[in-house]
Parts: C-alpha cells; sequence; structure tokens
C-alpha cells in the first residue's frame, strides 16, 4: 500500500511542490496540494487525477473536506479561503476574510460551517454552503496556530503561539476560557471520546 501510495502521489499532477496531504474516510482516494495553489483529488491505487479545484493565486496552507456535504474547503496564504463541490469541481464561494495567511481550518458538520485562523490574530466563521459569514470570534491577543471543533458544534478550542489552548463557547459568544498552557507553541489539537479529552502538542522541550 506504501509502494502504491508513493507511486500514486508521484504523478498527482502538481507542477510545484506538495505539502497537504488529507484522505477521504472510507474512500480509496486522497487529497493534495500545495505551492500551485491547486488541490487534487487523486485515486490511491493508479494515481488517476478524480478531480482538480482551481481558483487560489497562492500557495495553499490548509485544506478540509466534509464527506456528507461532500465540499472540500481551502486557505491559501494571501488570505483567501475558497470552497468547492467535492464531485464536479465547481466552486462554490470564495471569501478574503483574513488579511494575511491562513494557519488552520476546520469543518463543523453539525452547524454545517468552517473556521478558519490567520496570521492576522482573527478567527473567522462561514457558512459552508453559502460561505455567508457568521457571527464573528472575536481577535486573539496572541497568534492562532492550530483549531479544533467539539462534535455538535458546542464549542472550538484554538492553539496560540505563546502557548495558550482556549475554548470558545459558539452558543453564547462569551469571552474565551483557558483549558490548557504550554510554555511555547502549540502545534496541533486533536479532540477523543466525543469531544470530552481533547489533546494539545507543542514545540515544548
Amino acid at each position: 500500500t506504501k509502494i502504491l501510495l508513493f507511486d500514486a502521489l508521484k504523478r498527482a499532477g502538481h507542477v510545484k511542490r506538495v505539502d497537504l496531504l488529507v484522505p477521504l474516510p472510507g474512500e480509496e482516494l486522497i487529497l493534495s496540494a500545495g505551492a500551485d495553489g491547486i488541490t487534487n483529488l487523486i485515486h490511491c491505487r493508479d494515481g488517476r487525477v478524480v478531480q482538480r479545484y482551481a481558483g487560489h493565486s497562492a500557495p495553499l496552507t490548509c485544506i478540509g473536506s466534509h464527506c456528507g456535504d461532500r465540499i472540500l474547503v481551502s486557505g491559501d496564504d494571501s488570505g483567501e479561503l475558497r470552497a468547492y463541490d467535492l464531485d464536479s469541481g465547481r466552486c462554490l464561494w470564495s471569501r478574503r476574510g483574513h488579511s494575511a495567511r491562513i494557519v488552520a481550518l476546520v469543518i463543523d458538520g453539525g452547524r454545517r460551517a468552517t473556521f478558519s485562523a490567520g496570521t492576522d490574530g482573527h478567527i473567522r466563521e462561514y457558512s459552508l454552503g453559502s460561505g455567508a459569514c457568521g457571527t464573528g470570534l472575536r481577535q486573539c491577543p496572541h497568534p492562532v496556530t492550530c483549531l479544533a471543533v467539539e462534535p455538535l458544534g458546542r464549542s472550538l478550542i484554538s492553539g496560540h503561539a505563546d502557548g495558550a489552548v482556549l475554548r470558545w463557547d459558539l452558543e453564547s459568544q462569551g469571552p474565551p476560557k483557558p483549558v490548557g498552557c504550554h510554555s511555547s507553541w502549540v502545534t496541533c489539537l486533536e479532540l477523543f471520546d466525543g469531544g470530552r479529552l481533547l489533546a494539545s502538542g507543542s514545540r515544548d522541550k
């Protein structure tokens, strides 16, 4: 399997480096994206490019998909966010909600929303289907480095460059509450057990 996947990625149809790989759950398909601003949907067995998603003018920095709605969302180095129909490749909407690089995005199937974070210090919410901007989250005092969303859209978790891990209540829209702290840059977040358990990684020594 590793050899087949490696061979497939060598024929992934990109003209510049590939930085991002996201498998589609339950399917022998993988999304690849990178510096050419294009996302390809690739069949893992034979390397066929099943679908192509174009339109970004800057290198891609993050991608995510919601298989239930068959939607792909991608963010780039300029702050632009785009959503595509996963099957047809058609662009559904485009928003430039950040003034700088998008560093993280997550999709909340329960709320049918996508959340993005940029180096401008903002976290923003958009409707997954229309791209309409939701109730804006407040600007963060330190750059956001990663995001995770709890099931059913109850809250959003953000990791920060100063080591803070914050929980945002999406129902009350109140100020975020600290749920943990590292001594350095938070690199990743993952929720388990229906959102009851949170794991975080950082550059702590």
